[in-house]
């Protein structure tokens, strides 16, 4: 019995030192090995060993089966068109931080989630903690619902860092690093509904997030240094909101087409080219932020202030209402125009191309 024991422990210990050591807190759902749908991928685990259940990506991958799939190498100087294409729902893809990087084929996508040729919709997909690296598109959505994305760099890819397509909707983007891409770091288009938070967007050849006919919400993000427009829409609605727009090639936001009603409020939007927000929006509502442009606006219509209300805002004064208004030259509105009785905001309306912002804010105190 003792030598039972014994020969039972040994080989315990040796298929788990020779197995992966996963921690369940890092796992995003319960894999499975049938073809029945996944738990939800957010629910509470204990961080105990998980050596099976798992499936492993160790070189391209058509994902047809449900679970949770980890890159358990670096992929370098891939040459298939797709690296990994899921093709069925309730699928989490763990990167563990590595590479997977193509040859620059213009027709290649690093991960693909959905297809473009119709058909079902997938539903309940991650992508998390990893590198994309010289594809034709980083990661491409398609036809699909309730997607995470959360921790993925995509980089110096020669069309989209991230693109979003067909209908697929809510897609929500966190906490990625999309820079240096040949086309626009994000793109959203066709009906989709996505949010972008605590992500860095910067350096791309064209707009840094181009947004055309769906909903998208910018928060707490970096764009930065994009080539052209830092966040370009085209009949979007969203919010955007507490991001720093900085330095971008041509307009820091645009808004194309008399974008749908939406609120931009709490930016730092500075040294952009061409100006700080352009276009024609008469259902944008632009309040509370900081403006720093050579040219602030260029806009023909909208919104600029809200009523009086509780602050603080965002030049520190202790009411919310309008934006300031500053130029590099020091001679910005929100610069030049008096705060007599110091409650924050400048003596007289600001006027632009036809908009009003009736409560301009001045540098407190």
């Amino acid at each position: 019995m003792r030598k039972m024991k014994l020969y039972l422990f040994v080989v315990v210990m040796a298929f788990m030192l020779t197995t992966p050591s996963v921690l369940a807190a890092e796992l995003p759902g319960a894999a499975s090995n049938d073809a029945s749908s996944s738990p939800a991928f957010d629910i509470s685990v204990r961080a105990t060993l998980v050596p099976f259940n798992y499936y492993q990506i160790t070189g391209c991958r058509v994902i047809t089966k449900p679970g949770t799939y980890y890159v358990t190498r670096d992929l370098v100087n891939v040459r298939c068109p797709i690296a990994i294409d899921v093709r069925c729902s309730n699928v989490a893809i763990v990167g563990n931080n590595h590479l997977i990087d193509g040859i620059d084929s213009s027709s290649s996508t690093g991960i693909r989630v959905g297809s473009t040729s119709g058909g079902t919709y997938l539903s309940n997909v991650q992508v998390r903690n990893l590198r994309l690296t010289d594809w034709g598109t980083g990661l491409s959505v398609v036809r699909t619902k309730s997607v995470r994305i959360t921790s993925v760099q995509s980089k110096s890819n020669r069309y989209d860092g991230i693109s979003v397509s067909f209908g697929s909707s809510p897609v929500a983007i966190s906490s990625c690093t999309v820079e240096s891409n040949g086309g626009a770091g994000i793109g959203v288009s066709d009906n989709c509904q996505v949010t972008i938070s605590s992500s860095r967007v910067a350096s791309n050849l064209g707009n840094g997030i181009e947004a055309e006919t769906s909903s998208v919400s910018v928060s707490g993000s970096t764009i930065q240094g994009n080539k052209k427009t830092g966040i370009d829409y085209a009949r979007c609605g969203g919010t955007v909101s507490k991001n720093l727009i900085n330095a971008n090639g041509k307009d820091g936001i645009s808004e194309r087409y008399d974008s749908y009603p939406h609120t931009i409020t709490g930016n730092r939007i500075t040294n952009n080219k061409d100006t700080g927000v352009a276009g024609t929006y008469s259902a944008l509502t632009i309040y509370n932020n900081y403006f720093y442009n050579n040219v602030n606006s260029g806009y023909q219509s909208g919104t600029l202030s809200v009523s009086k209300r509780a602050g603080p805002n965002i030049v520190g004064g202790p009411y919310i209402g309008g934006n300031f208004w500053g130029q590099p030259n020091g001679k910005g509105f929100s610069q030049i125009t008096p705060d007599v009785n110091h409650d924050g905001f400048c003596d007289k309306p600001y006027t632009a191309l036809g908009a009003v912002d009736k409560l301009p804010l001045h540098k407190y105190p």
